[in-house]
């Protein structure tokens, strides 16, 4: 038997909570597309085990999180006007290729749909590029 200590859980952050409970929300979603869901489960596992949230703190912060979902910012609507994906509004986009949204709110010419797209980063991401 070894004598090794193990380090007990941090507190959890309530932001990192809530983005967790995102992405598994996100990644449990049956209408979300496969690779949408997928990304999701990777990054929630990648979040949880890098902060050292315990599954008794995300029941925890579940059980008193209220049941009504976040409704999508209203950038999520708006058309990408021109390029790979014209015609698709930036929410689907950022499902099929949530890299070409960062892309966009760097590079794209009209500051209004850079704002636009890192708008819907932020909430795809929850804030965690």
């Amino acid at each position: 038997m070894s004598n090794a200590t193990i380090d007990p859980p941090r507190p959890a952050n309530g932001q990192r909570l809530e983005l967790l409970a995102k992405l598994l929300r996100r990644a449990l979603d049956q209408a979300a597309p496969g690779p949408e869901a997928l990304n999701s489960a990777e990054k929630f596992l990648r979040v949880s085990r890098a902060d050292n949230i315990t599954f008794e703190q995300l029941a925890a912060y579940l059980a008193d999180e209220p049941q009504a979902d976040e409704p999508d910012p209203p950038a999520c609507r708006v058309i990408a006007p021109a390029g790979k994906y014209a015609g698709m509004t930036l929410a689907e986009i950022a499902v099929e290729n949530l890299a070409y949204i960062a892309w966009m709110s760097r590079e794209w010419k009209d500051r209004n749909m850079r704002d636009a797209a890192d708008t819907v980063l932020q909430f795809f991401t929850g804030g965690d590029r």
